[in-house]
């Protein structure tokens, strides 16, 4: 959804998502539905295959992108902050993650680098935390750094890019 029309339920927990007998999983409840412009999905999109890939540069251009940096972010604690989360977090699976760390993390690596955190991004955090809950209910063993891989293979990523520009 987030992909492909830049639009997302941005409070998926489990009372708004049911399962189909068919598998078929219905979201309800539409009441905070969040946008991106191709260009913030663009960044999104290019911050997952930097994550799946520990690719510095290209993270570094999600914060730029989303003007995150302010006057007081000093770029060589940023960079090393960023890598140590990068490789903290990277090809963990959910039952490895302590979920609340992980946000005092997140919350820590913003406050300590003086970042911006744009309504869209924290609304997209939101999302997927409460996602994040209910996937580690269904299979703890799931690895999110191994799924989001396939969407940066490069047929993946070329086919997704076209239907970002259409």
């Amino acid at each position: 959804m987030v992909f492909v029309d830049g639009v997302y339920h941005a409070d998926p927990h489990p009372g708004n998502l049911f399962v189909l007998d068919d598998g078929t999983i219905v979201a309800v409840d539409f009441g905070m539905i969040a946008f991106l412009s191709k260009t913030k999905k663009r960044y999104i999109f290019d911050y997952i295959i930097a994550v799946t890939t520990l690719d510095m540069n290209l993270a570094i251009q999600f914060y730029e992108g989303f003007n995150m940096f302010t006057p007081r972010t000093d770029f060589n604690n940023f960079e090393s902050d960023l890598q140590f989360f990068l490789e903290k977090y990277h090809n963990k699976r959910l039952d490895e993650i302590n979920l609340r760390e992980m946000i005092e993390d997140i919350i820590g690596f913003i406050r300590e680098n003086h970042l911006r955190l744009p309504a869209d991004i924290s609304y997209l955090g939101k999302a997927a935390l409460n996602l994040e809950g209910t996937v580690r209910k269904l299979d703890p063993t799931f690895n999110p750094t191994e799924r989001l891989k396939t969407l940066s293979e490069p047929q993946q990523r070329i086919t997704s890019l076209r239907r970002f520009m259409s």
